[in-house]
């Protein structure tokens, strides 16, 4: 049986080591970065998927759903998993905002065309003119509470 040694093959030996030292740190960040970006997004789809379970008052129709990752409010760094429903509806912001809060979960109505309208917008820009009367958002989002999902995905920076 032939087994290599560090005197017979001092130059493989040394360069195992420094390839091991040096690739097992990048491997650990990019494996901790695609670990913690698919986590938070499996996360915000389960917010999408149950908004998307959330009765509709008479006279509203749901035209699409979304969700993002991003930092939706506050400064500094970190994310937050949300997601939404864009609906149209003849209700007013106020009505709605009162059906979807007897609802379980924590979501909120904004108006697409009022002045509390932000970063959400992000999830519906460029598919869907949300300047049109009559529309509104159901919006979800939750801050991470592992320290991990909330500071270690890019997204939030």
């Amino acid at each position: 049986m032939n087994q290599s040694s560090f005197r017979e093959h001092p130059v493989r030996w040394i360069f195992s080591i420094v390839a091991a030292i040096v690739l097992v740190p990048i491997l650990a960040f990019v494996g901790t970065y695609v670990w913690v970006h698919n986590a938070n997004n499996a996360a915000a789809k389960q917010i999408e998927a149950r908004l998307l379970t959330l009765k509709t008052p008479d006279h509203t129709e749901v035209l699409d759903s979304s969700w993002a990752v991003s930092r939706f409010a506050g400064g500094g760094n970190g994310t937050h998993q949300a997601a939404a429903l864009l609906i149209r509806s003849n209700l007013n912001r106020e009505a709605l905002d009162s059906f979807y809060e007897a609802q379980p979960g924590d979501q909120r109505v904004i108006a697409t065309t009022g002045d509390e309208l932000r970063g959400e917008s992000r999830m519906f820009n460029e598919e869907h003119d949300l300047r049109q009367p009559g529309l509104f958002m159901v919006f979800a989002y939750v801050e991470p509470e592992s320290v991990l999902l909330h500071d270690y995905d890019l997204r939030g920076h």
